[in-house]
């Protein structure tokens, strides 16, 4: 084995070693930033398990950082400019692992659009996808706990390795309501996380790494 072959298998033992699906949730726990459409605010039927503030125009980042805790963020943003909010993990990093890596939960309301996107860093983004609205099911306590407005994500649809800053759109096609409209978030869950927050640059050395075996790969076949 080369030397160079064997730091970058090197670099992936560290980085993929402390991976698991967890069984205790890992919510995302800040809130980077917020930019509501009309008709976004804060709905909170939790019945006393959220202690922030709700309300139409209201933003408070614990309704979406206190998991599910049964009060969700309107995005907005019907017919104006979308609402979008980019929630991050600050333990850790979100891992491409055996399927679905992250998955938001829509808990208020209809199940509405919504546009997803990852990041490394924070400045260059990848799109992971779309959640279609489907306004035949209604997102309460019962249908959460059902999965039916938990929409899943994979890391390696964007050809993602890691990822821990999350950018989500409402989709604009997909909002019902005055208030709150659009997208109700109430959490951000990753399903594979590791709590050993790899430096970008050896993500980036890992990732050029990989592609140049696989390139290698290909012309050995060939």
């Amino acid at each position: 084995m080369t030397r160079t072959k064997s730091t970058y298998l090197a670099l992936l033992a560290v980085l993929l070693s402390p991976m698991a699906a967890h069984a205790d949730p890992i919510y995302a726990d800040t809130v980077n930033s917020f930019s509501g459409g009309d008709g976004f605010g804060v709905v909170d039927l939790s019945g006393g398990a959220y202690s922030g503030a709700s309300g139409n125009g209201v933003f408070d980042a614990l309704a979406v950082t206190g998991g599910l805790d049964g009060a969700s963020l309107g995005l907005g943003g019907r017919d104006d400019v979308a609402g979008q909010i980019i929630v991050s993990f600050s333990g850790g990093v979100v891992l491409d692992g055996a399927g679905a890596d992250l998955r938001l939960y829509d808990t208020f309301g209809l199940l509405e659009g919504v546009i997803v996107e990852a990041s490394l860093d924070g400045l260059v983004w990848s799109i992971l996808g779309t959640a279609v609205a489907d306004f035949s099911i209604t997102c309460d306590a019962r249908s959460v706990a059902l999965g039916t407005c938990a929409s899943d994500f994979d890391l390696a649809a964007a050809g993602l390795a890691a990822a821990s800053f999350f950018r989500i759109t409402a989709d604009q096609s997909g909002c019902v309501g005055s208030y709150p409209e659009c997208y109700d978030l109430d959490a951000v869950e990753a399903l594979y996380f590791s709590a050993a927050v790899p430096e970008p640059g050896t993500l980036a050395l890992l990732g050029i790494g990989l592609l140049g075996m696989g390139a290698a790969r290909r012309r050995k076949k060939a």
